[in-house]
């Protein structure tokens, strides 16, 4: 009888953990997500949900976490264009401004992904909200220096969709310091 009651106690413990788990899985990301494109009207609500969703983890994520997720695909996109630029530098259709253009954008995206770790970290572990948001904006910066670099002499520059993706990204992370006050 003993092992009998063991059994059921552990099975009702299990049922409750499980139940407790679904019951606050809440998926925040829609919800998050109208947040943020009410904060911030350059961020459209779609495009917010489409971007954090597109990461696993968010539709179980709690609002630190989503922070996190969005804080993790703006490094990821900052690598990514550092990356394309690398490419873009070996192509010899690109005079020489451009070429020293590029050289600052490639400077620019690859400091991005420091500031915005930096961010990161005090946000969630320092709970320094105006570094955070201080560091985010910084990463932001860096597309439209990148961008002015090629408009100084009228040129057109290969990186405009690029930069902005980036700045539409970053906005998220950006808003998250303000959400998380």
């Amino acid at each position: 009888m003993k092992q009998y009651n063991h059994i059921i106690m552990s099975l009702l413990f299990v049922t409750f953990i499980r139940s407790s788990t679904l019951a606050n899985g809440v998926n925040l990301v829609p919800e998050t997500c109208k947040k943020i494109s009410t904060s911030d009207p350059n961020v459209k609500y779609d495009y917010c949900v489409t971007v954090l969703g597109s990461d696993p983890r968010s539709s179980t994520a709690n609002l630190n976490q989503l922070a996190e997720i969005s804080f993790h695909l703006s490094v990821s996109k900052a690598k990514a264009i550092s990356a394309k630029i690398g490419e873009l530098l070996k192509d010899p259709k690109f005079n020489k401004f451009q070429k020293n253009a590029l050289k600052d954008c490639q400077e620019l995206y690859s400091d991005a992904p420091e500031d915005i770790q930096t961010g990161l970290k005090a946000l969630l572990n320092e709970k320094d909200f105006e570094k955070a948001n201080i560091e985010v904006s910084g990463a932001i910066t860096s597309a439209d220096t990148c961008e002015e670099g090629f408009s100084e002499r009228q040129k057109v520059s290969p990186l405009t969709g690029d930069n902005n993706d980036f700045k539409e990204l970053t906005k998220i992370p950006l808003v998250f310091t303000i959400l998380l006050k």
